[in-house]
């Protein structure tokens, strides 16, 4: 498994959760740190590249407003990708605290996941309360 990071979050928190996730079987990567992808590659085509990648990835985003554009709801609903949307108080949060609370919701990130039947929808709370939205493919009846 890999948990990916979008471009809203420093590559050097995604390090720090890729030495803390190690040893459970998952890798991390931040969108800044795959050659694939610019500080401008459009949201459905790294999703489309996610997808396509032979392992099973999580998309943890700090990106608020990423399942309300159309676009984004129709690329996730064809990937099927399980998608972490962070609420609007993770977007305020400066680096340390920011860190701080990712750590802590590693926990729960990782049950929900072990939990989950098929693709799906989570948010994820500033204090690491996660919720289910929906399954990844019921997006497409939001488009």
């Amino acid at each position: 498994m890999r948990l990916f990071l979008d471009r809203n979050t420093a590559p050097s928190i995604a390090n720090a959760l890729a030495c803390l996730l190690a040893d459970r079987g998952w890798s991390v990567l931040a969108h800044d740190d795959d050659p694939r992808f610019t500080p401008t590659t459009p949201d459905p085509e790294w999703i489309a590249a996610l997808h396509a990648d032979p392992v099973e990835t999580v998309v943890l985003s700090r990106d608020t407003r990423i399942i309300r554009n159309k676009v984004n709801i129709a690329a996730f609903a064809q990937t099927g990708l399980t998608i972490f949307e962070c609420e609007p108080a993770w977007s305020h949060a400066s680096y340390f605290p920011l860190a701080a609370g990712l750590v802590a919701a590693l926990p729960g990130i990782l049950k929900a996941v072990s939990d989950q039947r098929g693709p799906t929808v989570y948010k994820l709370q500033f204090n690491g309360r996660i919720t289910k939205l929906c399954d990844t493919k019921a997006l497409g009846s939001k488009t």
